[in-house]
């Protein structure tokens, strides 16, 4: 039987080698080589949500600005079919040019101005830009705090703008430390990439990226999915759309989100970069389940900027298309057949004449 002594002495803490920080450590460093070992293709996927914010600044940051840039929300991620358009435009130019969708997840006008002030700073910034906008695009006011982060908005503005523990810190140094750390270490800059292959592994799926080129998730595995073979009542429209309004039943879009599609004009000016916007296909469904005035509203606003700062304003009507049921994954995204008829045209009638003509250089 032990003694009490030699009991009480297996139990005192700081004694024996610290086995586990060392385990920690090694683990780190292992992770730190192998992201720096992998080709940067693998590397920059990021996965969904806040991670395709990572993705997009990242990839810009170290690879630069594509040639021709798409922005938008999801609705302009799944707008358009990447390797289609880059296929078709290569075919008709004899070469083949970068194409990159930089859209986010619930992207908004000052989500996307970080993502052009990004393309505009690279060192060749793109020719072409196209902006996808929705009623979507110029909902709510305000920032949004963990985005403004990704972009590297300064600690000042985000201590003043939420009651978020880190506010009470000591903030330059703690920033200071934190922005070394993603600038010099890769597991800190790619820690998205570590969450996305551990969440998408069990599953035998390679992520796939529009940022990089390829085509969506859903593009890929789920193609022929649509409203005429997976309907959607009515009952989860309105659902949907619920969640949209404001205490008084109000669909809001706000002066802010103009001011800040206005800095995006201003910024692709800038930078010598042809912006286009282009309306986002809307289905019928969800069309008819906004409140009244929300949709007019919305091609009042956009077209009263477009006249106003000289910046053309594409809808799917002046394009020749229409789009039914069988063209929508759901209520709100293009399936793929939407999004190859929608790539065509814009390839043909948008993209084609300004780098053939040079309107774009």
């Amino acid at each position: 039987m032990p003694s009490s002594t030699s009991s009480f002495e297996k139990t005192l803490p700081g004694r024996g080698f610290p086995w586990a920080v060392l385990g920690a450590v090694v683990l780190v460093l292992l992770a730190e080589a192998g992201i720096r070992a992998l080709p940067l293709d693998t590397v920059l996927r990021y996965g969904e949500g806040l991670g395709t914010y990572y993705e997009v600044r990242h990839t810009i940051e170290q690879r630069g600005a594509a040639e021709i840039a798409l922005l938008g929300s999801s609705r302009g991620r799944e707008t358009v079919v990447v390797p289609d358009l880059q296929a078709r435009v290569a075919a008709a130019l004899g070469r083949t040019p970068s194409v990159a969708n930089y859209s986010c997840p619930d992207a908004k006008t000052s989500d996307m101005l970080h993502v052009v002030d990004l393309l505009g700073s690279s060192a060749q910034p793109s020719r072409l830009v196209l902006y996808f906008v929705s009623p979507r695009t110029l909902h709510g006011e305000g920032e949004n705090i963990q985005r403004q982060d990704v972009f590297g908005i300064f600690p000042d503005q985000y201590g003043r703008s939420t009651a978020h523990w880190l506010a009470s810190l000591s903030e330059r140094p703690f920033w200071d430390l934190r922005n070394a750390l993603i600038r010099d270490y890769a597991t800190f800059r790619h820690r998205y990439f570590i969450r996305n292959l551990l969440a998408n592994t069990p599953r035998g799926r390679r992520p796939v990226s529009p940022v990089q080129g390829e085509e969506t998730t859903w593009q890929r595995y789920n193609a022929t999915r649509s409203l005429v073979s997976h309907p959607v009542s009515e009952a989860q429209i309105r659902s949907y759309v619920a969640r949209l309004l404001d205490d008084d039943g109000r669909y809001v879009m706000g002066d802010e989100r103009i001011r800040d599609l206005e800095a995006v004009v201003a910024s692709c000016r800038r930078a010598g970069m042809e912006l286009i916007l282009v309306g986002t296909p809307l289905s019928a469904e969800l069309a008819l389940h906004y409140p009244r005035g929300v949709i007019e509203d919305y091609y009042r606003a956009v077209d009263d900027l477009s006249r106003r700062l000289d910046v053309e304003f594409l809808t799917t009507d002046l394009l020749g298309l229409r789009f039914g049921r069988d063209d929508f994954r759901e209520q709100s995204h293009l399936n793929r057949q939407g999004a190859e008829r929608m790539t065509a045209a814009l390839v043909d009638q948008v993209i084609l004449p300004r780098l053939q003509d040079g309107t774009a250089d």
